[in-house]
């Protein structure tokens, strides 16, 4: 397990990008509600740039998980 952690990590982050069906909010239903409230407010610059800060957010919360379950499995 010591040794594959740091690949699985990467394939669930691979994951998590690829396919909205393995994260609770997933990049289609970001988008799609991006669009939705762009169109109402027409201040896309705004809903897009919070909408890919939603999305690294995700990313770099998963990618923290791993490194504590590195430094766990690691001692």
């Amino acid at each position: 397990l010591k040794i594959s952690l740091p690949s699985i990590v990467n394939e669930l982050i691979l994951l998590v990008k690829a396919s909205s069906l393995v994260s609770v909010v997933g990049v289609s239903e970001l988008t799609l509600m991006s669009r939705a409230i762009q169109a109402a407010t027409y201040r896309p610059l705004e809903i897009y740039t919070a909408t890919a800060i939603i999305y690294l957010a995700i990313n770099l919360a998963l990618a923290a998980i791993g490194r504590m379950l590195e430094r766990r499995l690691a001692i």
